[in-house]
């Protein structure tokens, strides 16, 4: 018998019997690993943390896409979602290539090709999904965005979403610009950094809302803030 014929044999009896409990702890704990190496730095997991860059993904599994409140997803996610439920073959051609299946959506992850990979994910995050749990429990993570602190105002969302995956906000707070040097800085972004080139609308959102907020003649705090801690990924 050859190695390919008992890989054959073993994935037959895999087939035919029901799971181990300790080959599903095994897949929990692979995907809590692919959680932190993927996921974390942008997505909290656990009941009453507040979004960061990305939602709270305690609870996704069985939610409806682009449904969690306090959260101001895209436009083309709500659209892909059509208000359907995440379930586990959605999540999974979404992991697969979230950019290549939603159009116009924000996230510039490039996704999970490796299907062993997406599979422990899943299985952890269902873990994470509010089993027995009532349903305020489940909607326990709507703590609004508290958008890095950066002022009310016409295109803080933009400002936020532009800047925060790449950088401390705190970059941009403590400046004092007026609009010519902010849209030098965003050319330089785009063209050294390989920031995605924020649409026309989008960019006159940002100026203006960086020229008001953090604009030459806008006072300089007394002393600048020293940045919060970084999240401590789960153990």
């Amino acid at each position: 018998m050859t190695r390919l014929d008992l890989i054959l044999v073993f994935m037959l009896m895999l087939m035919a019997t029901p799971a181990r409990g300790d080959d599903l702890r095994d897949s929990v704990d692979q995907g809590k690993d692919v959680y932190r190496r993927n996921c974390f730095a942008c997505h909290p997991v656990s009941i009453g943390e507040g979004h960061r860059i990305g939602p709270n993904l305690w609870g996704i599994v069985g939610r409806k896409v682009a449904s969690l409140p306090g959260y101001p997803y895209s436009n083309g996610l709500k659209a892909w979602g059509k208000n359907a439920p995440w379930d586990m073959a959605m999540l999974d051609r979404f992991l697969a290539s979230s950019a290549g299946q939603v159009p116009g959506i924000r996230m510039k992850y490039s996704g999970l090709p490796d299907t062993d990979l997406r599979q422990n994910l899943l299985a952890f995050l269902s873990t994470r999904s509010g089993s027995g749990a009532s349903e305020s429990d489940r909607d326990a993570v709507v703590m609004p965005l508290d958008w890095g602190g950066l002022p009310e105002g016409n295109g803080r969302k933009e400002v936020y979403f532009a800047c925060q995956g790449c950088h401390s906000l705190m970059l941009v707070k403590q400046q004092r610009l007026n609009r010519r040097v902010w849209d030098e800085t965003l050319r330089l972004m785009v063209s050294e950094k390989k920031m995605p080139e924020p649409s026309r609308e989008a960019r006159e959102k940002i100026l203006d809302y960086l020229a008001n907020n953090f604009g030459d003649a806008t006072p300089r705090p007394s002393t600048l803030m020293t940045p919060p801690p970084l999240p401590v990924p789960p153990p």
